[in-house]
């Protein structure tokens, strides 16, 4: 039998807190866990957009989160409505950039 194909996600949603629980390391920074973990996934998975959840939601915070990458940023708390619209925006932008970068001559 052939292995199955799968296909990458549409997006991912990336929690600052879960960086950090998971890094093993109390002393490591949130922000300093979301960009090694951005940094990683651009490396694994570099057509899909992260959006980033973080209770860090200051402008320094979210513009180095968005340097290091992140399609968006999303102060917590979040309203669920609010993460599903984030996430179409960004899968519409990222679709319509594709389309674009395919049309070129």
């Amino acid at each position: 039998a052939r292995p199955r194909e799968t296909q990458p996600p549409g997006a991912i949603v990336l929690d600052a807190r879960c960086c950090v629980a998971e890094s093993n390391a109390p002393q490591i920074d949130a922000v300093d866990a979301v960009v090694a973990t951005l940094r990683l996934l651009g490396e694994t998975l570099p057509h899909v957009p992260v959006i980033v959840l973080s209770e860090q939601g200051d402008i320094d915070t979210e513009q180095c989160v968005l340097d290091a990458g992140a399609a968006d940023f999303i102060a917590k708390p979040a309203w669920p409505s609010v993460l599903q619209a984030r996430m179409r925006c960004v899968r519409v932008s990222r679709a319509s950039l594709r389309t674009r970068r395919r049309q070129r001559p």
